[in-house]
């Protein structure tokens, strides 16, 4: 129930494995979770609409 991830960190990184088993289409994983931060500013930018310029205010005043 354990499967090993390669991360960016050069480590490899543990996850539980999925319990569901399809014949025909396996469950891949592919991706490790992400870094801290590592999709803050995709999130602010596209989800909530933040422009460049106040997502390094933000930055800049320690909130992200």
């Amino acid at each position: 129930m354990r499967v090993d991830i390669p991360h960016p960190a050069d480590v490899a990184c543990s996850t539980v494995a999925s319990p569901m088993r399809f014949s025909e289409t396996p469950v891949t994983y592919d991706a490790p979770p992400p870094l801290l931060g590592e999709h803050t500013r995709e999130i602010l930018g596209g989800v909530l609409g933040l422009s460049e310029a106040d997502i390094d205010t933000l930055a800049a005043q320690g909130v992200v």
